[in-house]
């Protein structure tokens, strides 16, 4: 995954979004760079300071962090959560995966449809093509989500598989959004999320 869309925003300051340069991510607000390092290192650099080693997982928390108090502020006020431009693609059927004529699995096989705005709020997410009525689905419907290296994918199990390429925006952004989106909505309900896939799965709260 491009360091851009590991960390889309600056786990620094804030400042959102990051901006790609080259291979690496850079803040516009306080010019920190974030480059990859040796294994899962991250070398951060800010202007005026020695160089920093972190790893990902700390500055993908910290990322989290930021994100989070966004979303909480967003649902208490009533507020759409975020939105972005999106290709989207539907399921139709499966491939199979072979090696040296052997069967490895299967992955969907995914047919365009169009390009739209996806939205997401408290507890539901909204898809808006031109020429095209919009599409809701409430989180109760979602059965599943998953992260690709520029897409997410849920899954409807009344509707299929639907995949969403994210044409401007981080897909890892949207998974940790949706993510806390759904916590926040089963909580509210006396259930806690325990996993997101391959299906979610939710239990009471103790």
């Amino acid at each position: 995954m491009p360091m851009h869309h590991m960390l889309y925003l600056c786990p620094r300051c804030g400042h959102d979004p990051l901006m790609a340069v080259e291979r690496r991510a850079e803040c516009r607000s306080c010019g920190t760079v974030f480059e990859r390092g040796m294994g899962a290192s991250i070398l951060v650099k800010t202007p005026g300071k020695p160089i920093r080693i972190s790893t990902a997982k700390d500055l993908i928390e910290a990322t989290e962090t930021v994100v989070t108090a966004s979303c909480d502020a967003c649902i208490e006020k009533g507020s759409s959560i975020h939105q972005a431009r999106v290709a989207i693609g539907h399921a139709r059927g499966q491939h199979v995966v072979r090696f040296d004529d052997r069967v490895l699995g299967f992955c969907e096989r995914i047919k365009s449809e169009e390009e739209g705005i996806l939205r997401l709020d408290s507890d539901h997410l909204t898809l808006l093509a031109e020429g095209s009525d919009p599409r809701v689905w409430s989180f109760d419907a979602i059965g599943a989500i998953q992260i690709s290296a520029q897409a997410i994918q849920i899954n409807l199990p009344r509707r299929g598989l639907y995949q969403f390429e994210f044409l401007e925006d981080s897909p890892k952004r949207w998974e940790d959004l949706i993510q806390f989106a759904l916590r926040h909505f089963y909580a509210a309900r006396g259930r806690v999320v325990v996993q997101f896939q391959p299906q979610i799965v939710t239990e009471d709260l103790p």
